[in-house]
């Protein structure tokens, strides 16, 4: 039997291989199996639509490259994204790490990965929601982390719409939203800091300002600098909000701008799951692409949005909902229900380019902002 490792020290029972339908393939065979199925890509977020036991390597994101020497793993933070805050294994649980393969669905990479396997179980009564998996070494200290998007029945690629103009198929919703209508809060999703893998809380309602309630109590934003302001920092502290400062020209980086985090080519520190990317931006970018320099659109004052239906692509409703955004300086939830803005993988001098909307119709494919104000992503199929 593997050595296993867990936060409490558990050996866990051994179970059958649990099938499940993945979006993006198809249920994974027993090792044991002869089937020439291609392994399934590695990535920093995984899918799951429904209940069942995974597995997963212990390697980067989109990479085989492994996370280091891990002694155990363990949930960071769960949360339904709403004013609920869910009880410790509501949305995942059982999660360990073991030296060798057990059984269970494989995410991604290989049965044969010597990085080591971190698995977790999604209990019977699947809960929509999103959580934080962290791999720690002997002292505890976090060597990287995982998003796991619980989305019941969700399959992304059956879901993905087409753009106009050959601008390519996108997420009909954003990355971490448990839900793509018009109105609901499960549109809002999550927001991210430019060049950054790890998520942090959107709202709880469409209107309001008050950040979605986790089992987590979150560490205050800090400003950056030196010793803060570096990659190494943030892969070991993925819940701090970094925040920007003149010195660092409103990036939560401190040196001179790190533009190879994200980019056309997904990095190891793209956020979206297998087979999807964070878009480029700009005037190459998806949606100057689709819908040319657009600067106005209807803005839904009931849903607090905007659906690009006939703009972006055909589809009967590609709804952008004002999730807000997180303040650059201060690391706060503002304009919940006014704007929102979704980040491309394109930097632009200092800044990244984004798509950004507001309450007053107004609409900009292709401007730019503060690399450290925290925004959505709506992932690009690869």
């Amino acid at each position: 039997m593997p050595m296993l490792h867990n936060s409490f020290k558990m050996m866990p029972s051994v179970l059958g291989v649990i099938c499940a339908f993945l979006s993006f393939a198809a249920c994974s065979k027993d090792s044991s199996s002869t089937d020439p199925t291609p392994e399934p890509e590695t990535a920093n977020c995984y899918i799951i639509s429904a209940s069942g036991k995974y597995l997963f390597p212990a390697v980067k994101g989109n990479s085989s490259t492994s996370v280091g020497s891990v002694d155990l793993a363990d949930i960071l933070w769960e949360s339904f994204g709403t004013e609920d805050t869910p009880s410790r294994g509501d949305i995942i649980t059982k999660v360990y790490y073991s030296d060798e393969p057990v059984s269970g669905t494989l995410l991604g990479g290989s049965r044969t990965s010597p990085a080591g396997f971190i698995s977790f179980t999604v209990p019977s009564e699947l809960k929509n929601g999103n959580a934080v998996i962290v791999a720690k070494d002997t002292d505890l200290n976090i060597l990287w982390s995982w998003h796991i998007w619980v989305c019941k029945d969700f399959d992304p690629v059956a879901s993905a719409q087409e753009y106009f103009n050959s601008a390519g198929k996108m997420m009909d919703r954003n990355l971490g939203a448990t839900s793509a209508k018009a109105g609901e809060v499960g549109a809002l999703g999550l927001l991210y800091q430019w060049g950054r893998k790890d998520p942090f809380l959107g709202g709880w309602q469409i209107s309001s300002n008050s950040q979605a309630k986790s089992t987590l109590s979150w560490p205050d934003p800090v400003n950056s600098n030196s010793n803060i302001g570096t990659v190494d920092y943030a892969v070991k502290n993925p819940t701090t909000f970094i925040k920007g400062v003149t010195e660092s020209q409103n990036d939560w980086v401190y040196s001179s701008r790190l533009n190879a985090l994200w980019q056309s080519a997904k990095t190891i520190y793209d956020p979206c799951p297998a087979g999807w990317k964070v878009p480029e931006g700009g005037e190459t970018g998806v949606w100057y692409k689709a819908a040319g320099n657009i600067s106005s659109f209807p803005y839904n004052s009931t849903y607090k949005g905007m659906n690009f239906s006939e703009k972006f692509g055909s589809a009967s409703s590609i709804w952008y909902p004002a999730a807000g955004y997180l303040l650059s300086g201060g690391g706060s939830l503002n304009f919940v229900g006014d704007s929102g803005t979704w980040w491309s993988c394109t930097p632009n001098g200092d800044d990244a380019y984004r798509l950004y909307l507001n309450y007053y119709g107004n609409v900009g494919p292709s401007g730019s902002n503060y690399r450290a104000t925290g925004r959505s992503v709506r992932c690009l199929q690869e």
